[in-house]
Order: C-alpha cells, then sequence, then structure tokens
C-alpha cells in the first residue's frame, strides 16, 4: 500500500500517505481553522480543518505519525488537503483488505462481517473439496482450493446451495 506521495500525483486524486507533523495551529482569520503541516520524507502537505474538536488539536501534536487519506489539491503554498481522513499511524499496515458487502439501511458493516465469517466456519466443518468433487466440481475448484484451503469450503457450500 502506498504510504508517500506518489510522484505522478496530480490535482484531485485521491492519496494515502503516512507523515509526521512538523507544525499544528489554530488561524482565526478569516474564520477560525485547523491547519497542520506534515512531511512524509518526499515533500511537505498542509492540512486545513474547518471544523474541528480540541482532541483532534491534540491528537495532531508535532512529531505524531499520522496517515492520512484525502484529495491532494496544488496551491501557491504546495499541496493541500482539506478535511481529509486521518488516523494515528501504528504498527504494520495491514496485509489484507476488509471486505465491504453490500447492505440495506441500518445494517452496519461489521455485523455482516462476523455473520458470514460464522458462516464460512459452519460450511468448512461440514464440506471439503471432497464434497466438490462428489459433485462434479472438483476440477474447477482443485486449484484455487490448494491455494486458499478456506476457500473450498466457501465454495463448496455455495455449489451445494445451489444443487
Amino acid at each position: 500500500m502506498q504510504t508517500r506521495f506518489p510522484p505522478d500525483a496530480r490535482d484531485g486524486d485521491t492519496v494515502q500517505i503516512e507523515a509526521t507533523v512538523t507544525q499544528c495551529e489554530v488561524q482565526l482569520r478569516p474564520r477560525r481553522m485547523l491547519k497542520v503541516t506534515v512531511d512524509d520524507g518526499t515533500g511537505t502537505c498542509v492540512l486545513t480543518f474547518f471544523s474541528f474538536y480540541p482532541s483532534q488539536q491534540k491528537t495532531m501534536a508535532v512529531g505524531t505519525q499520522l496517515r492520512i487519506r484525502g484529495e491532494i489539491k496544488g496551491g501557491f503554498w504546495g499541496r493541500q488537503m482539506m478535511h481529509p481522513a486521518f488516523k494515528v499511524a501504528g504498527g504494520e499496515l495491514p496485509q489484507a483488505l476488509t471486505p465491504v458487502y453490500p447492505t440495506a439501511a441500518g445494517l452496519p458493516q461489521p455485523y455482516l462481517r462476523r455473520a458470514i465469517a460464522s458462516a464460512m466456519q459452519q460450511d468448512a466443518a461440514m464440506l471439503s473439496l471432497g464434497a466438490l468433487q462428489k459433485l462434479g466440481y472438483g476440477e474447477y475448484a482443485a486449484p484455487h482450493c490448494a491455494a486458499q484451503p478456506h476457500a473450498a469450503a466457501a465454495l463448496a457450500s455455495a455449489v451445494a446451495r445451489l444443487v
């Protein structure tokens, strides 16, 4: 996952960086705003927050390492991001992406993730690659399932429901 400014980033591109806060101040003119300057080793960027809480200001103290994601804009004073998403960087970046499932209103993603993980565990206990072969799907699933053993159970479950 990219954590520095890509050299080919243009105005309007959404980028994710990991950077250290070098300056954090509240400016009162023309209106109250939080200006945070960060440096990722390849350059600096100014983060601007028009509405913010004191806790956010404390989180972005000088020297803090942040992961920031937002739309980059070039300006007279260099790169800027307006209201980017950020969090304190801690530990390594995840090796896998978190799945986001289509949902209905009021059904949160964490609930869906738990329900799907539970269903996959139950199916894995009941079915295997052998079950796929008995259904006649073994030749299609074998290469994929050999690389990812948990996929055999999920695929077998899906096939069993269709048959």
